[in-house]
């Protein structure tokens, strides 16, 4: 039943020999609000300030507001440091970073008479000294509740880390170090926010250099200063690098002339660029509706005059996602396909991906945890699009999407998933099933081997227990900057979703588990206000969403927290690597940093005795197949056993997994009445969820659950699991203890 295409090509699945799995925060590429927007004509330079900043929704976390009260303080206290001092530093560091602006600051003359000064909210404020007084030049009274006002408005805006911020004169400052220091200290995966600044008024950017440390941003390479008279040139540096996005927030207190001054170059480049888009979305359409399901097959066989080509987008802020695409795009390469990574430093704009489907013309548009219907408009209709689902996310497990992918089948659309959840895709959210290709996870070995450490390499990674997470923002702290400020509006509060918190604390410390998701939601639905709440979701399609919430995101991070906690207690040399951790009050002193995927990360694995693996799923996460490419030793927390599924005997699952990995037919004639009804049951749900497929069809459907199955549980996979797995703080520090197997059996 799957699209003619894929018939034609002879594809099984998308599945290079050598590709891996990964995991993408939907939350950290933001770019697809700017997709689906339309913009009018350009207006002059108010439309630019309203409109072409475009709001988006708010994302979780603290106003900067918060920030910027904090900051204040350290601000203030800068200040003990004398002026000399501070200028001197500061001009020092712009001097070797932006030469043209420290000699506009040499040339300034009457520094002398440079008023610097605390408003009477407690900021700054700039003037000049006279006869009769000081003349100030920005507000002396509450300069803090005015840019507090500015930041508030655009605190959705400023969130989305992927978006650069264009701040139009420092009125007094403030707000600069609170935008640049809010993306430094933010402990979660993001981009690393570019930043371009105004400076209109020489006076008061000598005064802030007396004032307060900008060398950190002076240094920064996603900060840029410019004069504004300098404004043409900086869109002459947009027009010659479209990779680099032209939509930006404005933070700006400068006056009607300025912005009459600075804008229009930009808004002329908004306009431009919108124009040239359209034009491109138009020849793309003309060319993909031109290409033939048996054309396009030709090209995926490689019986065409040209090779195949694959365009796949990646961020550089990910590394998850960056090399999960870098080693697909080899085994592509390797196959003798032409491949284009389309590399985002920052949000990806509809010219940039518009021009770039133009110039390659790719074959297969493969996204990781994205889909066509977040930026329909700009994705050429007849492309064929995959996505790889690789991460359990509210916009690609949730009604819309499922509806969206019916509506691409219905209208012949090239529209493929890939990956895991196919059952739950098909059956939850209306996914066509015959859309749905499953993808095991696997590793590259080319990446992950076992090598010989080094003296240094050693002395670096030896360690008794290493854990590689990203999950490292404590719980209270995820509570408060995650949790509360999104379920607030679902009419759940502070003290219900605290409750939550310290119950899976208890439950996880006593050595149970909240892994299975029914027993999850019966726990949620002891609360009124969540049992309410998943109500109300359930009648719009998205109950799934606040689910996920509390399992994936809090109950996850506990599950983790807990483990690391009974470590600390047995004295174990730990090594923790990934964000967040060194934030965390009790677990900094293990923080190592971040490890870079691939040599480094490969080294880390081996120097350590054992390597946990965590996840409530318990499934066959890419790290546990990196764990064992490297030759290292993984160790598993285990799970309490699903009740009354009469699973077929271990013995029997991992000879399936043998037949797998052998590429023989797996035997399915049952051994047992047990494995009978098992398999009649498996059978039975297929059935339901494919109800137009043929016999055949459906044999193949149950060979694809069964050989998935048998190669994403640890249990299965490795022969010596209960070994390598634990319950309790107790055999923790017992198996830890212990010394690792030799050589790992692995029937996959």
């Amino acid at each position: 039943m799957q699209p003619d295409y894929i018939k034609m090509a002879g594809w099984t699945g998308l599945e290079p020999a050598t590709t891996r799995s990964t995991v993408w925060d939907s939350n950290q590429l933001s770019y697809h609000p700017a997709f689906s927007k339309k913009r009018s004509q350009i207006s002059g330079v108010r439309f630019f300030c309203k409109s072409f900043f475009m709001k988006i929704r708010q994302k979780d976390g603290k106003p900067l507001a918060t920030i910027l009260k904090r900051k204040t303080i350290a601000l203030m206290q800068s200040l003990s440091l004398s002026r000399e001092a501070m200028y001197q530093k500061n001009h020092s560091c712009l001097l070797e970073h932006y030469p043209a602006l420290a000699a506009r600051l040499d040339a300034l003359r009457g520094k002398e008479s440079i008023h610097i000064g605390r408003a009477e909210d407690g900021g700054l404020y700039y003037g000049l000294r006279k006869e009769n007084g000081v003349s100030a030049l920005t507000d002396p009274k509450a300069p803090l509740a005015r840019i507090q006002q500015l930041v508030n408005e655009s605190a959705a805006h400023l969130r989305n880390y992927t978006r650069p911020v264009f701040l139009l004169g420092l009125y007094p400052g403030h707000e600069l170090l609170s935008i640049f220091q809010a993306s430094e200290q933010d402990a979660t995966p993001h981009c690393p926010q570019p930043i371009w600044i105004c400076l209109d008024s020489t006076i008061i950017f000598y005064g802030l250099l007396n004032a307060l440390d900008l060398t950190p941003l002076f240094a920064s390479p996603r900060v840029r200063f410019f004069w504004y008279e300098e404004a043409e040139e900086q869109v002459v540096w947009l027009r010659e690098h479209p990779e680099f996005p032209h939509l930006f927030t404005l933070i700006s207190a400068a006056s009607e002339s300025t912005l009459n001054q600075v804008m229009p170059p930009f808004a002329e480049l908004i306009q431009e660029r919108d124009q040239e888009t359209e034009h491109l979305k138009e020849d793309n359409n003309r060319y993909y509706d031109a290409i033939s399901d048996e054309q396009l097959a030709l090209v995926l066989r490689g019986e065409a005059e040209r090779s195949p080509r694959l365009m796949m987008p990646t961020c550089l802020w990910s590394t998850f996602v960056q090399y999960s695409t870098r080693d697909t795009c080899r085994a592509f390469r390797e196959q003798g396909w032409d491949v284009c990574e389309l590399k985002m430093e920052a949000m990806l704009t509809p010219f940039y991906l518009a021009q770039a489907i133009h110039q390659f013309k790719p074959d297969v548009f493969l996204f990781i945890d994205h889909m066509r219907y977040e930026a329909e408009e700009i994705y050429p209709r007849r492309m064929l699009f995959v996505t790889w689902i690789q991460d359990e996310m509210d916009h690609m497990f949730c009604r819309s999407a499922g509806e969206s992918m019916t509506r691409y089948a219905q209208r012949g659309r090239r529209d493929l998933v890939i990956g895991y959840g196919n059952q739950q895709l098909a059956t939850l959210y209306g996914y066509p099933a015959d859309r749905l290709v499953m993808l095991p996870v696997t590793a590259d070995t080319r990446v992950f081997h076992p090598v010989t450490l080094s003296s240094a390499d050693q002395s670096r990674y030896t360690c008794e227990l290493a854990f590689m997470s990203n999950t490292g923002l404590p719980t209270d702290r995820l509570v408060e900057e995650r949790i509360v400020p999104q379920v607030e509006p679902l009419g759940i509060s502070r003290a219900t979703v605290e409750a939550i918190h310290d119950r899976l604390w208890k439950i996880h410390r006593e050595g149970q588990t909240q892994c299975y998701r029914r027993h999850f939601l019966e726990l949620l639905c002891e609360y009124d206000e969540c049992r309410a709440a998943l109500e109300r979701l359930r009648e719009e399609g998205e109950d799934e969403r606040l689910l996920r919430l509390f399992y994936w995101k809090l109950n996850d991070a506990i599950y983790r927290h807990v483990v690391i906690e009974w470590a600390d207690q047995a004295g174990l040399d730990i090594h923790l690597y990934g964000h967040g951790w060194s934030e965390h009050p009790r677990f900094a002193r293990y923080a190592h940093g971040n490890v870079e995927h691939g040599e480094e990360l490969n080294k880390a694995y081996q120097g350590a005795r054992w390597n946990l693996h965590l996840n409530i799923t318990q499934g066959m996460h890419q790290r546990v197949w990196e764990i064992l490419a490297a030759g290292a030793t993984p160790l598993f927390r285990a799970t309490e056993p699903i009740q009354n599924n009469n699973e077929p005997p271990i013995t029997l699952l991992r000879s399936w997994a043998d037949a797998v990995a052998a590429g023989r037919p797996m035997d399915l004639n049952p051994p047992d009445e047990n494995t009978t009804q098992w398999l009649f049951q498996r059978a039975l749900s297929l059935a339901e969820t494919h109800p137009e497929a043929t016999p055949e069809e459906l044999q193949k459907q149950l060979t694809e659950y069964l050989r998935h199955l048998v190669t994403s549980r640890p249990d299965i996979v490795v022969e010596e699991w209960d070994q390598l797995s634990f319950n309790d703080a107790e055999s923790l520090a017992r198996l830890v203890g212990s010394t690792p197997p030799s050589k790992l059996h692995l029937h996959a």
